[in-house]
């Protein structure tokens, strides 16, 4: 066993010598060849991966900050489009507001002391947003802003006041007539109307205009629509026909309210 360990020690020593001497002998060329043809390829394919790493550390350094960079950019979106939405709510209630002088100008409401309301969606009860308070009565009429009857004042409180439709079915007949002699009721069906009690000898059509003959508390002359279909049967007694008001107390804008 001494042996072997003398004969390692040996070989060992013996290696050491045959290394240097190689070396001794090789001249900086050969050395540097040497090393650019196995040492430098070795050492490349392991530093890259370490310059990926160091690379991707980075980037998780300033993850953070482009999230919050992203998240600032969503907030500032959403209030410049929330104000682009007031841009256009606001633009919408001027042109409400110059068609509705520019109606006064021209006549329209001449014969009236008008009042200018702007509906409310929100509450059951259909609502107008003025009240006691600007001279609003009950039993006022309420009319789109081309004078298309829509309903009547039917209670006031201070700033509001709550409005019942023509088309509403606790609505009160209304005496209205076509071609300034055919006359017949107008009755509310809850979300529309019907033109009814017509003689059947009569003669109605699509597209005739009925207005009101005028009774306590309407004037008359005034525009409730238009007929839009036929609804009386053969067996039917008289001439019923449904009445298409042309504007919507939910969709328009702005209203007149008046004696």
């Amino acid at each position: 066993m001494k042996k072997v360990k003398q004969y390692g020690k040996w070989w060992g020593l013996l290696l050491c010598i045959g290394v240097g001497f190689g070396l001794d002998k090789m001249d900086a060329s050969q050395l540097r060849s040497s090393l650019e043809m196995k040492v430098i390829p070795v050492t490349n394919k392991v530093g890259q991966p370490l310059v990926d790493i160091t690379q991707s550390a980075k980037a998780l350094r300033t993850w953070q900050d482009k999230t919050r960079s992203l998240v600032q950019m969503r907030q500032e979106l959403g209030a410049d489009l929330s104000r682009l939405n007031e841009l256009d709510t606001l633009t919408a209630e001027n042109k409400s507001l110059r068609s509705a002088l520019n109606l006064v100008e021209n006549q329209v409401f001449s014969d009236r002391d008008l009042l200018l309301a702007r509906p409310l969606v929100s509450y059951a009860q259909p609502t107008v947003t003025i009240g006691r308070d600007d001279g609003v009565r009950v039993g006022m009429l309420v009319s789109s802003l081309d004078r298309v009857w829509l309903g009547r004042i039917s209670q006031v409180s201070a700033r509001i006041s709550q409005v019942e439709l023509l088309t509403s079915s606790s609505s009160s007949p209304v005496l209205a007539q076509v071609n300034d002699s055919t006359q017949g009721l107008v009755k509310g069906r809850g979300d529309s109307l019907i033109f009814t009690d017509l003689p059947r000898e009569m003669e109605i059509k699509v597209g005739q205009k009925v207005v009101a003959v005028g009774q306590p508390g309407v004037p008359a002359g005034e525009l409730i629509g238009i007929i839009s279909r036929i609804e009386t049967l053969p067996t039917d007694a008289v001439h019923t026909a449904s009445i298409d008001q042309l504007q919507d107390f939910y969709q328009v804008s702005m209203v007149a309210v008046y004696d």
